[in-house]
């Protein structure tokens, strides 16, 4: 029996408290994603390397990576 090679994800949570994942090709406008069983439908185009919110961030809210906080929303992030 030949299994088909799973896909690559989408994106990648690098830690388990992030906000954010980090896109691994780049997303489309409108598709949606499935990041550690966290859902997404991607908003805007988002090239490969940058970041995509896993949850709602309000502006002045801090944004985690890493673990660790890595700055501030400007604008509230959906």
């Amino acid at each position: 029996m030949t299994v088909a090679p799973a896909a690559p994800p989408a994106a990648i949570r690098v830690h388990p408290s992030d906000d954010v994942a980090v896109a691994v090709r780049a997303l489309a406008a409108g598709e949606t994603i499935v990041v550690d069983q966290v859902e997404v439908r991607v908003a805007t185009d988002i090239p490969a390397g940058h970041k995509v919110a896993l949850r709602a961030i309000g502006a002045g809210e801090a944004v985690t990576k890493y673990g660790v906080p890595i700055g501030v929303a400007t604008a509230p992030i959906a």
